[in-house]
């Protein structure tokens, strides 16, 4: 997170906008919208968010009378000039008094002194008209659809036979995961897929298939996927693929790493699932990611595998209809997309 301390944005007699002064008070004021929201994350996802960004972190809304946060927003900026607008929520007390509008700009100013060239973010349909407001297209190639399956189901998960070698994540070079998601996405974020900010953590895990044991081209690299706690379970994502049967393949096997075990054996702070007993964990908890529609073959692979669509979706949209060549009609991740990283980064 790009250092600020000192820096307001905008302010008034009662409220003013200025970057967070530390992780720890981002953090604790965006758990708490993730409680009230019921937005299921993990604790420590919001580092690995706001951390490896260009940007200012996580920009908040302070009632100065009482020095709480009223609202936050981000601007996340990767080193190739592609930017996403991150986590904007407006406390309910404090919505249709203007503050929405301040805290916006101060997200957009973060991505002009940086020269941001494309912006996007995934909305729900109640944000829909907010973001077109601010110039933001509905992209035509199809929503991000959440989609949840039981972590443990009556029928369990037949391993795909693909050709290659099935990895762990961490003996892949970081340097070709980074590669890899670029080609598919135009994003370019070699902090975020790095130990710093995403494999230190305990709690994260994957697979990749590689036409080597130890890949050392992007070319060896055919698929990967990553897995990591949150707060109803584990999230799956991003899903990388070459193909659909190497996708198939690496959910697989990705699915198979996620068990009641693997939750029990990295608690997280403040996270109520630490307080379950192995038979809630084994009957309740739950498998959810994020899928892309604009690949056809993505929603089918996932329902194959026993996965569901939840009733919850997000329009991804872009600044003036402009997206990256990757993301947009006939690019690389209408085949290679199959499950984006997360709705708050892209």
């Amino acid at each position: 997170m790009a250092s600020s301390a000192g820096t307001v944005f905008w302010s008034d007699d009662k409220y003013e906008i200025r970057p967070a002064k530390s992780t720890n008070e981002f953090r604790d004021v965006w758990w708490g919208f993730m409680q009230v929201l019921g937005w299921n994350r993990g604790y420590y996802d919001l580092d690995t968010y706001m951390n490896p960004s260009l940007g200012s972190g996580m920009i908040l809304l302070i009632e100065k009378a009482t020095g709480k946060c009223a609202g936050h927003v981000s601007a996340i900026i990767n080193p190739n000039s592609t930017g996403w607008v991150s986590m904007f929520i407006i406390n309910e007390k404090h919505q249709g008094k203007g503050l929405g509008r301040e805290l916006f700009k101060a997200a957009q100013a973060d991505f002009k002194r940086s020269g941001t060239k494309i912006i996007g973010l995934d909305g729900v349909t109640v944000q829909r008209q907010t973001y077109e407001r601010r110039d933001f297209v509905v992209s035509p190639l199809g929503e991000v659809q959440i989609m949840m399956r039981p972590l443990l189901a009556k029928k369990p998960v037949q391993a795909s036979h693909v050709d290659g070698h099935i990895v762990d994540i961490r003996q892949v070079p970081q340097t070709l995961l980074v590669q890899h998601e670029l080609k598919y996405t135009g994003f370019e974020r070699p902090a975020l897929w790095s130990d710093e900010h995403i494999f230190n953590r305990k709690d994260v895990d994957g697979v990749a298939i590689a036409s080597k044991e130890s890949p050392r081209t992007v070319d060896d690299l055919r698929a990967w996927a990553v897995i990591r706690r949150c707060s109803g379970g584990i999230r799956l994502g991003p899903v990388y693929a070459s193909d659909s049967a190497a996708a198939k393949a690496v959910i697989a096997a990705a699915m198979e790493r996620s068990t009641p075990k693997a939750i029990q054996a990295v608690p997280l702070p403040k996270e109520t699932m630490n307080e379950w007993s192995p038979d809630k964990i084994a009957n309740e908890a739950t498998l959810v990611t994020e899928v892309w529609g604009g690949n056809p073959e993505a929603i089918k692979i996932f329902k194959e595998l026993g996965w569901e669509e939840a009733p919850v979706s997000y329009y991804r949209m872009w600044v003036d209809s402009k997206a990256t060549p990757e993301q947009s009609e006939g690019g690389a991740a209408q085949d290679g997309v199959y499950a984006i990283f997360d709705a708050a980064v892209g």
